[in-house]
């Protein structure tokens, strides 16, 4: 616990030492401070990953409201070593390469790119041949930015 929301806490409980607290908000108090924490946590962690976006991408997108909560969608599914793994695969990918405005944080938020591209396996025809015959074997109907 960090120390703000320890002096957070030491507050709440003055409040309640000098009854100004009823007593069903000093039963919610420990609810309060665990979905303070959690929230931090998650916080934490989309920070790490945008910065990560950037640093693979060479982009520098500061996060929004649109892709915070997309990221926060698929939290309990994919972890950020998942994100990771997609954006490494979709970099790879020549569709990717031909339509850069895809490779933005919004998409890769996504759990759908995520789903796609974390497992991804790459053959001679994902990065050889032209695009015309990789989109035909592709749906991107899901990636409309």
């Amino acid at each position: 616990m960090n120390t703000a929301l320890r002096e957070l806490e030491q507050t709440f409980y003055k409040l309640k030492t000098y009854c100004l607290l009823t007593e069903s908000e000093v039963k919610r108090l420990p609810i309060l401070f665990l979905e303070i924490e959690r929230t931090q946590l998650s916080e934490s962690e989309y920070f790490d990953f945008v910065k990560q976006f950037n640093k693979l991408t060479n982009l520098n997108y500061k996060g929004d409201a649109v892709s915070r909560q997309s990221f926060y969608e698929g939290t309990g599914i994919y972890t950020n070593t998942d994100r990771i793994r997609a954006i490494e695969n979709a970099l790879k990918d020549k569709w990717i390469k031909e339509n850069p405005t895809f490779l933005n944080l919004k998409n890769f938020c996504k759990n759908e790119t995520i789903e796609k591209y974390a497992n991804y396996e790459f053959n001679s025809t994902d990065t050889d041949s032209n695009t015309a015959a990789n989109t035909q074997s592709k749906d991107f109907t899901a990636f409309k930015p």
